[in-house]
């Protein structure tokens, strides 16, 4: 007889303890919706970083995802920060209609107020 020993089958290779997700809590949609008042207060009101609302959402209400997940959900709720290229254009376009008749503008992008100096840097920083 040969000493051949069983083929033991080893788990297969996961998130560690360290991993930055739990087991499917944050990602649930109802989760998610209970937390996107509270995420939009520190992300836009607050003017927090990512990962500072990551800590605080982890440690005040133990909502563990990572830092895709946020941003696909703050995609998908139109709350991210920066001007997007086809707003800057809009803006700069009403702003010279508005001055060629004489007229002052004030613009604001998805509930925060924004300057035509936002937009000028904008491009700026394009290279446009």
């Amino acid at each position: 007889m040969s000493d051949l020993q069983p083929n033991i089958a080893k788990p297969a290779p996961g998130p560690g303890p360290n991993a930055t997700a739990s087991c499917g809590h944050a990602s649930s949609r109802a989760e998610w919706n209970r937390f996107r008042p509270l995420i939009k207060r520190l992300y836009i009101d607050e003017e927090k970083t990512l990962k500072e609302v990551m800590a605080v959402m982890e440690r005040e209400h133990g909502h563990r995802a990572t830092a895709k997940m946020y941003k696909d959900r703050i995609k998908k709720w139109n709350l991210d920060k920066k001007t997007k290229e086809e707003e800057a254009w809009a803006m700069l376009r009403k702003q010279m209609q508005r001055e060629a008749a004489g007229k002052e503008s004030a613009f604001r992008v998805r509930g925060k107020a924004a300057t035509i100096d936002d937009v000028l840097r904008y491009f700026k920083r394009k290279g446009i």
